[in-house]
């Protein structure tokens, strides 16, 4: 394994250490005088967003509350620039969370629907909707809600050591000589610092793959450079179709100060040493950055050229410019920052591929000194002031970009003892705890439930590059992944991450750097998410001091009631929403269905889904007939999920169709296809909706292994014949979106088989109905990355031969999941090599269209019925 030692990165030089003021007028207390003693029940440390929501709690469950707050403000991010919140799903967002996004909202006299799921349309209530925040506003809302909770805020209250009877926290002593004693204690910042300072068990590294049986832990990225080009039309927003925005493009640049050689050395900007081997444990945390707030209003405050201000530091962005011009891009200020509308003529500015990140100099943050990471945090304001100046000024960046961004100033009424410049850096990782529950992508993905439920999580698997580093001649963002959850439902917050192991401390509570790998933590480190389990935390705490327990000993049942009382949202009664979806997109309202050879387009109706998709509302309804198991893998039994026919005998030799699920080839259930077996029973058919292994499941597990799982599948239908009282000769094999590729593959791939399996049998079905399926896996379609070296070898439209049974595909032509350009190119091979195929073309439908309403899908159930009628498989 590479070792990695804290990042050479080429910055400015190391700043002297700036004194930190009190926040003037502030009427809270603060941490001037020695020797102060203060006594709480509950001691929140840290002013962010969490440690306000569990002073609040704690005040209303009659126990007297302390924010300390190493800062000069409340909010953390939320009021500190993070203005476009990330929220994942609003119908997960209860309790005071929720009661602060609607004060807020209120004060420009707005309401939310937070009975509504998040949909992506290039936009949304997450991103430049009503969830758009005046970082004074959010702050000013903060404060209003710990004053009317009568809980004291200690300003500039920096930790300098915690004390301990055994495993009980007792007192904590400011750098000032201040003393705070309580009875239980809250880690509310984003570094885990009293954590730390109580000698709990944490890691401040990628665990690698093989330690929690992950898919995105430890390094990370595509061993096999491929760029990202395919925002070459944004809409708008800056987005494409599929929801990715331009800011995301990812070219490949040359690494050294003279192109193309080495001995040259690196350019700025550039991390030091060798990638590591892709799913290995590694050091290092997620870039950080300053999400600004900037205004285009007449006195907004220049931005100009910082001090040390050094164009060449910026030739990398000059390179990266080169080449998108060279592919034809129109390029705007987007390609540098995605940027949302907030009140009052401000943006939020994120993050982009060449954007406020600084992968690498975060590393040494969360275990820096108070005063160091002063410094830290000035070293990302400069370079971060630099790009701006360098986009609004530099002769070589296009003359579009220049003006677009001399539009943009900081705002007088925002930050105002700072300049206008955010005074809180986007801390997006520090240190984790590590306790004896561990929240995982397991988790995150769905495939296992954490007891004890808190808070809901439900935003993507969403991992900012963690090292900017050289691999083949080329700059490799090494760490970044944005790859959802495979559609998974939101998922429980387990009470076990939030607090220590016994042994360590038994009067802690860990809100953000709370116990979870770095996959699973690159979900649920979102604010919303942060102010729910404080929430839940400060009610949990109450109850230790109340009873006389342990943090790890409170009573679940007692809390359970208390959250649900308290309007919390711990439990997730809806089935999937986007269930199996590698990107959510909404339908378009104009339809057009063509089937091929035949060139005539028919109408359909379609509408906008509003709640669960309409299969997951025929799929809550139904349960199969029987499970069968037709093979073993590791440790567990791979099922068919059969659905009978009214009326059916085992004698019976009745047609069979078999459907499989997708979701990447990493989530998913048997159970969302039940719509489809129970439809086909009806018709007489018996109806088999088949598990197979999932990348993550077993840490080993490839695409291979779920083409290898399909295949058995058929043969042990087909084998077993007389049981499932089919005829052998009468089987068809459906699949959507990953479940289509592994449902082709059953006709296509021979030399793809489990080792020791027989193949007398033919896994070749006689029909396909094949729904927006994977069905190109090269870096135009994919999968590319999941497969690796040999997508060839699974990629359909590149293994059509003569005899494919007869097929007919379902896709949309604005699925940028699954492009439609390989269904179309699979079509057209099916046609050369004779074999009967047809293309049901859905004009503007995106991924997965056909499930989300009725009428779409009772579309596709009629014209799969004509195609097997036509074939006599059923009547």
């Amino acid at each position: 394994m590479a070792r990695f030692p804290v990042p050479l990165l080429l910055l400015t030089s190391r700043l002297k250490t700036t004194a930190i003021t009190l926040l003037a007028g502030i009427t809270f207390s603060s941490s001037t005088h020695a020797a102060e003693v203060i006594n709480a029940d509950i001691c929140i440390y840290g002013g962010t967003s969490g440690g306000v929501a569990a002073a609040v709690q704690a005040s209303r469950m009659g126990k007297k509350a302390v924010i300390l707050e190493p800062g000069k403000h409340l909010g953390g991010m939320t009021a500190g620039g993070l203005s476009a919140v990330d929220i994942g799903d609003p119908r997960t967002v209860g309790g005071i969370a929720r009661e602060y996004f609607t004060r807020l909202v209120a004060s420009y006299g707005k309401t939310l629907a937070w009975d509504q799921p998040f949909v992506s349309k290039g936009g949304g209530p997450a991103t430049g909707g009503a969830y758009s925040i005046e970082p004074h506003i959010a702050e000013k809302v903060f404060t209003d809600m710990a004053k009317e909770a009568n809980v004291p805020v200690h300003f500039s209250a920096r930790l300098a050591s915690a004390k301990k009877d055994g495993a009980r926290l007792t007192e904590l002593t400011m750098e000032d000589g201040t003393v705070v004693r309580a009875k239980m204690f809250i880690d509310a910042t984003y570094e885990g610092d009293l954590m730390a300072r109580a000698k709990v068990s944490y890691t401040l590294m990628r665990e690698g793959n093989a330690k929690y049986g992950e898919t995105y832990n430890g390094i990370h990225y595509t061993e096999k450079y491929q760029p990202r080009t395919n925002h070459l039309k944004p809409g708008p927003t800056g987005r494409v179709p599929g929801g990715q925005g331009v800011w995301d493009r990812d070219l490949p640049l040359d690494p050294y100060v003279s192109p193309g050689e080495p001995r040259s050395g690196l350019l700025p900007l550039l991390n030091a040493g060798t990638p590591g081997n892709p799913g290995e444990p590694a050091p290092g945390v997620q870039a950080y950055c300053f999400r600004l707030c900037l205004t285009t209003a007449k006195d907004r405050i220049p931005i100009t050229a910082p001090e040390g201000y050094d164009a060449k530091r910026y030739e990398l962005v000059a390179r990266f410019i080169e080449g998108c011009l060279a592919m034809g891009d129109d390029m705007d200020l987007r390609w540098f920052s995605k940027h949302d509308a907030l009140p009052n003529d401000k943006w939020d500015f994120n993050t982009a591929t060449f954007g406020g990140n600084m992968p690498g100099a975060s590393w040494e943050w969360p275990e820096a000194s108070y005063d160091r990471r002063t410094q830290i945090a000035k070293e990302h304001e400069l370079y971060h002031r630099g790009l701006l100046y360098f986009l609004a000024t530099d002769s070589r960046v296009p003359a579009k970009v220049r003006d677009d961004m001399k539009r943009f100033g900081l705002p007088k009424d925002e930050f105002q003892d700072n300049g206008g410049w955010p005074h809180q850096l986007y801390i997006r990782e520090a240190r984790r705890m590590v306790s004896d529950l561990v929240l995982t992508e397991h988790y995150t993905f769905g495939r296992e439930v954490a007891p004890h439920s808190v808070g809901l999580g439900s935003y993507g698997t969403d991992t900012h590059e963690i090292r900017r580093i050289v691999k083949d001649g080329v700059v490799i963002r090494e760490g970044k992944t944005a790859i959802g959850r495979d559609g998974a439902p939101p998922y429980p917050i387990g009470y076990g991450a939030i607090v220590p192991k016994q042994a360590e401390c038994e009067n802690l509570f860990v809100t953000f750097a709370l116990s979870a790998s770095h996959t699973a933590f690159s979900s649920i480190r979102m604010e919303p998410v942060f102010m729910i389990s404080s929430q839940s935390a400060a009610t949990a705490a109450s109850y230790a001091i109340d009873d006389k327990v342990p943090v790890q000993k409170v009573d679940q049942a007692k809390l359970r009631t208390q959250l649900l009382k308290d309007k919390q949202i711990i439990e997730w009664k809806e089935k999937k929403v986007q269930a199996d979806l590698d990107t959510p997109a909404a339908p378009k309202k104009s339809t057009k269905a063509e089937t091929k050879p035949a060139s005539t387009p028919t109408a359909a109706p379609t509408t906008e889904p509003k709640g669960p998709d309409h299969v997951d509302t025929l799929a809550a309804k139904l349960k199969p007939t029987r499970k069968v198991a037709y093979k073993h893998v590791v440790n567990r039994d791979l099922m068919l999920h059969v659905f009978e026919p009214e009326g059916f005998k085992s004698t019976d030799k009745r047609p069979c169709y078999i459907v499989i699920h997708g979701g990447g080839w990493r989530g998913g259930q048997a159970s969302r296809m039940y719509p489809f077996a129970d439809h086909f029973a009806k018709l007489g058919m018996v109806g088999i909706s088949v598990e197979y292994r999932l990348l993550g499941k077993e840490p080993a597990n490839t695409v291979f292994d779920c083409v290898k799982d399909g295949r058995s599948a058929v043969r042990y239908v087909r084998a077993h014949a007389s049981e499932f009282g089919i005829d052998p000769d009468k089987i068809v094999v459906s699949g959507g979106s990953a479940g289509g590729h592994v449902a082709v593959s059953t006709a296509l791939f021979d030399d793809v088989n489990e080792e020791g399996e027989g193949t007398s049998v033919s896994s070749t079905p006689n029909a396909l109905i094949l729904l927006f399926p994977v069905i190109d896996t090269s870096a135009q379609g994919y999968g590319n990355a999941k497969i690796g070296e040999k997508w060839k070898q699974l990629s359909p439209v590149d293994r059509v031969k003569p005899g494919v049974p007869p097929t007919i595909t379902f896709h949309g032509t604005g699925d940028t999941v699954t492009p439609f350009a390989g269904a179309k190119r699979f079509h057209e091979e099916m046609l050369k090599a004779g074999n009967r195929s047809e293309l049901i073309i859905h004009e503007g439908g995106a991924h997965g269209y056909l499930m989300r309403t009725a009428p779409l899908y009772d579309e596709c159930m009629a014209k799969s019925d004509a195609f097997l009628r036509s074939l006599s498989l059923i009547k």
